[in-house]
Order: structure tokens, then C-alpha cells, then sequence
């Protein structure tokens, strides 16, 4: 079975369609995902459970965000239904839990654990939803180094052993 994906634009909502079909091209099912807002998908990437994850941002110009402007990373999974991590229910963790610094970056971004002592994973990728970090964090205190990387915004996920979540984004200068 194959997936294809498309992202329709009006000039008040828009919305992101796929649609599975066999090897022989024959339509099986569609399905639609939308913010209520005009959206932009920037990247997708296969999962190795037969999903995929969708990088993408939308606009909304009463939005709470600055010039209206948020990001958006959707787990779907092999039959397109939104999920969480490891095919569980998402339950966030505190951002209170965290701090993300200096932002924007230049050289390094730090994570640090505030009051917490257990063993995170922390991914972090560009818009276009290349992974430029991916690993356990055990210590207090995590610094990347970004020097090789461009300036633009970046998308952090940590997660914990239950599968909650905390998302957020920094900009490298």
C-alpha cells in the first residue's frame, strides 16, 4: 500500500489530505487533517512502525504567536490516525519541567532539567524535519552544538519512558 499526500490552500483555512492506495494504484481511503488554519506541510518522514511524521506550520493572523505564525509535528500511524509516541495516547509533560537557553543560539543550545532527575529522549530537527539530534539525556545539563548547523527555527521533542511529551523551538542566529 501506498500513501500520497497533498495540502490544499484557501485563503482562510486550508487542509492536508492523504490518500492510500495499492501497488496497482487503485484508491483505498482518504483522510483530512486541518488546524483551521491556512497551514503549510514542509516535510514527511516515514516511521519505522509503517507511519509517518509531518513537519509543518500555520497561520493565523489574530494567532496568539508573534506575526501569527506556529509550528505543528503530527505523528500519524500506519492506518493515518494521529497518535502519540510508540502508538500511545500523547499526555505532555510541564514546560515548568525545563529550560531551553540562550534563545535564539548561536554556537550551543543548553537543555536543563529543572527538579527532575529521570532519563529523557530528546530529538531536535529543522523545519524541513532533517534530524539533527536524537538521543537519551541523562545528566542535568545537555548542550548541542550547532556550529554546523544553518540559522533558522529548530523543533525539540522530549519525551519521557511513559511516552508524555514537552515541544518546543529555539532559533539558531
Amino acid at each position: 500500500k501506498n500513501w500520497w499526500f497533498d495540502d490544499y490552500y484557501k485563503p482562510e483555512a486550508s487542509f492536508i489530505r492523504i490518500s492510500e492506495h495499492d501497488l496497482n494504484g487503485s484508491f483505498i481511503q482518504e483522510r483530512f487533517y486541518s488546524t483551521g488554519k491556512f497551514i503549510i506541510l514542509n516535510s514527511i518522514k516515514g516511521t519505522k512502525d509503517g507511519g509517518f511524521i509531518l513537519v509543518g506550520s500555520s497561520y493565523d493572523s489574530l494567532g496568539a504567536h508573534q506575526n501569527g505564525l506556529d509550528l505543528f509535528i503530527m505523528k500519524l500511524d500506519s492506518l493515518g490516525n494521529l497518535t502519540g509516541i510508540n502508538g500511545k495516547k500523547a499526555s505532555k509533560l510541564s514546560a515548568l519541567n525545563f529550560a531551553v537557553y540562550p534563545n535564539p543560539a548561536s554556537e550551543f543550545v543548553t537543555f536543563q532539567k529543572i527538579n527532575q532527575f529521570q532519563e529523557y529522549h530528546l530529538q531536535v530537527v529543522n523545519l524541513l524535519g532533517y534530524e539533527i539530534y536524537n538521543s537519551f539525556w541523562q545528566n542535568d545539563k545537555l548542550n548541542i552544538d550547532l556550529s554546523q548547523y544553518k540559522a533558522g527555527l529548530y523543533l525539540y521533542r522530549i519525551t519521557d519512558n511513559t511516552g508524555a511529551v514537552f515541544q518546543g523551538k529555539f532559533i539558531k542566529k
